[in-house]
């Protein structure tokens, strides 16, 4: 898990909730600080793969918008 969060560049954010928990764990730590509190792994899982998703749509439809605004 630790693995993935971090080929994602979400190193930080799992930090940065860790501490918002009250650990000082950073790195592969804090994901695991991180992953225990929302439910083990396949929540964590789950909570990467839809917000992988959400980005990449969201980067998408950023993308129409700009296509539609510069050939309008």
């Amino acid at each position: 898990m630790a693995s993935t969060v971090s080929s994602l560049g979400l190193g930080s954010v799992t930090t940065s909730v860790a501490g918002a928990m009250g650990s000082s764990a950073t790195g592969a730590a804090a994901t695991a600080v991180v992953t225990s509190a929302v439910g083990g792994p396949l929540v964590m899982f789950g909570i990467i793969v839809a917000g992988s998703a959400g980005i990449g749509y969201g980067v998408y439809k950023g993308g129409q918008a700009i296509y539609s605004w510069v050939n309008d």
